[in-house]
């Protein structure tokens, strides 16, 4: 006779879903104070409000986001600062440092993209993301 956990039957309903177009999350993103996952909450409101936010992301405008995620990922001098003996608050400044020479360099050529990503809450949550992304690699 098989054994039933609850763990297995968890993993079931979750592997059913996976396959229905839902995605696993990590447990760490989850803000036990706010009890939701700040990140998917602003990309909810995003996605269903685009045109409140700003923020209607052209199949052109999510190329160039993936442009900026590599081009974070690829900078020397960041990576040194991040990995060296410093603290947690220069780190963060000089992610959101390279994060803003990136942006400015879209000023000439992708106004309405820097436009978007400009926005105080859009700007916030974006460099949050990528902080957060950049951490994990």
């Amino acid at each position: 006779m098989p054994t039933y956990t609850e763990q297995r039957f968890e993993d079931h309903i979750e592997h059913h879903l996976n396959q229905s177009g839902y995605r696993s999350l990590q447990s760490a993103d989850y803000d036990k104070s706010l009890c939701l996952i700040p990140d998917e909450v602003l990309q909810f409101i995003q996605d269903t409000q685009p045109k409140e936010y700003q923020t209607d992301f052209t199949p052109e405008d999510k190329v160039d986001l993936d442009t900026i995620h590599k081009k974070n990922h690829e900078n020397a001098e960041l990576r040194r600062v991040i990995e060296g003996d410093n603290s947690g608050d220069n780190k963060r400044y000089k992610f959101e440092q390279v994060i803003d020479e990136i942006l400015l360099g879209f000023v000439n050529s992708k106004l309405e993209l820097y436009t978007k990503l400009s926005q105080p809450e859009i700007n916030a949550a974006f460099k949050r993301h990528l902080y957060r992304d950049y951490l994990q690699q």
